[in-house]
């Protein structure tokens, strides 16, 4: 197994020939995952187009990777308070995220596995959508469907 970084729009984890990731203590591999997302505003428009990365294992669950970022406060929170942010797998829907609520609301099975979920990192393309101050639970039920 390999990690190198796709230049793409949204979250990454691909593995190739240019390097050896370390397995972990659970046996699994740390992978980098880079991010990238929409701005919120002009004034974030500057640090376009967002760039920021962390390392996880590929046994870890999607539900850690959505805390992690929460976590690094990747997500931006907008006056207000009701920034609401989708994170897709090509066109599938997989999480809601809201400034308003304390956890995401999964739309896949939040227990996944990495390595499962991206099996085939080659073709893995993730992106953070802001959906301004759209009623989250409103996205949630358009995109539950």
């Amino acid at each position: 197994m390999r990690v190198t970084i796709i230049p793409f729009v949204g979250p990454h984890i691909s593995y190739s020939k240019e390097v050896m990731p370390k397995r972990n203590k659970t046996g699994g591999f740390v992978v980098i995952i880079r991010f990238e997302r929409s701005s919120v505003c002009m004034g974030d428009d500057c640090m376009a187009p967002n760039p920021a990365k962390l390392n996880i294992s590929d046994t870890a669950s999607f539900k850690d990777l959505i805390y992690k970022i929460k976590q690094i406060n990747y997500l931006p929170n907008v006056y207000g308070g009701k920034a609401t942010w989708i994170l897709y797998h090509g066109t599938k829907p997989m999480v809601v995220v809201a400034q308003q609520w304390e956890e995401a609301k999964y739309l896949i099975n939040q227990d996944t596995k990495l390595f499962e979920l991206f099996h085939n990192a080659e073709s893995t393309d993730l992106e953070f959508v802001y959906r301004s101050q759209n009623e989250p639970d409103e996205v949630l039920n358009i995109n539950s469907n």
